[in-house]
């Protein structure tokens, strides 16, 4: 029996129950829409909101497995945790399963399997948010497709389109997925007739889109979107290539350093890439490997198309400026790429200098793992310090808005990965997290008589504060709620 995926999902297990102080994930805004969408389909009430609005922003999957949790008796505040839970331990796994048929050196699998706790790779687990089982599903539609193309199977192909079409029900950027299938199927070369492809990728297309094209239909006769409306780009192409260099690049190191070290550690990893390839054969392994279209081809297309269309994305669409969540498969992805390269540059087959290489590499992934781990326990203390899994009670505004509060209002506690909001009878304020105070070092939030909503926020370079709401929240991609005396809640967005 294989032990390093099992310590993996056990270690994975209990930090997520320490950082969440228990079974109750932190609640983010996105995370409220789900729950509060698996609210209305186990009263009857079919797709809405919490404001009565269609939920059509966010595909249908994660709000549908909430309810089903909740018609099974299950409590819907803590349902997000099994999920998360459950797909943890399917993607250590997968990933494990997925080394062991690929790799050849056991200190190479244990690692990349352990490497799954890694920061970049585990910060969406302490949130109720729909990305671990996302990747989970991605995960599996390439291993089936990859088997396809291997093997030829009919059953295969459809078990990839079935894990692409639940993917792209679970996030709407899985159609990425699925089209970057499509184009392997057409292009890649030694295979079928055009014919025969024709028909592969109608098979695969039809059963994949089918589901998310019906409820996209649904979506756009009801509010005339696709995919509910979306606010435009405040981004230039500097901006999102920054956003994405720095984001990437938190793979690399664990824990928040100064610039200029950032960049040293940058150029080393990659010169250490580059050291690697090379032991590995360079440019004729990597031509050999592509005659023969072995697994970390399929894998790398797969990747590159997802993280074109996220890139895409952030150019037409306003996200907010932590991209970690949004390119997890990318990790995912860039990890399993590295440790085959590794193992291919350490074999006596294929490396050269076979014995020395694989320990240097050894030595150099072993301290950036150990480092690695030390940062996700740290990243679970700091969060089990600000309570981020404090949601236990919910609370339903007249207006029909809802907020996820404590048991004990009116001083009730509420948290995003990002910020801790502290509930008061008249107002809320808003003490980020260590990593954030560099932009921002307090919000508050006063309910005034008339009803309005005067927010003040002050800028950790000069304290002096600042009135106006909506250059704050278009910056900081913040929103804030105001507890009212008679309970109802005021939740501020973006003008």
């Amino acid at each position: 029996m294989r032990i390093s995926p099992y310590a993996a999902s056990l270690a994975g297990a209990l930090l997520i129950l320490y950082a969440q102080g228990g079974l109750v994930p932190g609640y983010s805004p996105d995370s409220v829409q789900y729950l509060a969408c698996a609210n209305n389909l186990m009263d009857g009430n079919g797709f809405y909101s919490f404001d009565g609005l269609p939920y059509t922003g966010w595909a249908p999957l994660q709000p549908l497995i909430i309810a089903f949790m909740g018609v099974l008796g299950m409590n819907l505040v803590t349902a997000p945790f099994w999920i998360n839970l459950l797909s943890l331990a399917g993607i250590v796994f997968t990933v494990h399963y997925l080394l062991e048929r690929n790799l050849s050196s056991r200190p190479f699998i244990i690692m990349g399997t352990l490497s799954m706790l890694m920061p970049a790779m585990f910060a969406f687990y302490y949130m109720a948010w729909s990305e671990p089982l996302f990747c989970l599903l991605a995960l599996w539609l390439v291993i089936f497709f990859h088997e396809y193309l291997e093997r030829e199977k009919t059953a295969l192909l459809a078990a990839a389109g079935i894990m692409a079409g639940l993917a792209c029900l679970q996030r709407y950027i899985g159609a990425s997925l699925v089209m970057a299938a499509v184009f392997l199927l057409l292009v890649r070369p030694g295979r079928a007739g055009f014919f025969q492809r024709i028909k592969e990728c109608l098979l695969f297309g039809t059963i994949a889109s089918t589901p998310v094209f019906a409820w996209m239909a649904r979506n756009y006769l009801t509010v005339s979107y696709l995919t509910g409306p979306r606010k435009p780009s405040g981004h230039n192409l500097f901006e999102v290539l920054n956003t994405f260099g720095a984001t990437a690049a938190y793979l690399i190191y664990p824990w928040d350093m100064a610039k200029p070290l950032k960049a040293l550690l940058i150029f080393a990893a990659a010169g250490f890439m580059g050291f690697a390839l090379k032991k590995a054969g360079g440019v004729s392994m990597a031509v050999n490997s592509f005659k023969k279209w072995t697994f970390p081809w399929t894998l790398g297309v797969m990747t590159a198309a997802y993280i074109s269309a996220i890139f895409f994305t952030y150019l037409n669409t306003l996200l907010d400026d932590s991209a970690t969540r949004y390119i997890a498969v990318l990790y995912f992805g860039i990890i399993i790429l590295a440790f085959w390269l590794f193992d291919r540059a350490s074999s006596a087959k294929d490396g050269k200098s076979p014995e020395q290489t694989k320990q240097i590499i050894i030595t150099v992934c072993a301290a950036w793992l150990a480092a690695g781990l030390v940062g996700s326990v740290q990243n679970a203390a700091d969060l089990h310090n600000a309570g981020v899994g404090n949601y236990h009670e919910k609370k339903w505004a007249d207006s029909g808005t809802a907020q996820w509060i404590t048991q004990n209002p009116p001083t009730g506690k509420a948290y995003s990965n990002l910020a801790r909001f502290v509930y008061y009878k008249t107002g809320a304020e808003c003490r980020l997290l260590p990593k954030e105070q560099s932009k921002l070092d307090r919000l508050h939030a006063d309910v005034l008589e008339d009803g309005s909503v005067q927010v003040i926020w002050f800028n950790a370079s000069n304290r002096k504060p600042d009135y106006n709401l909506d250059l704050f929240m278009n910056k900081y991609r913040v929103v804030a709620n105001a507890a009212l005396n008679d309970g109802k809640v005021v939740t501020l967005f973006p003008s």
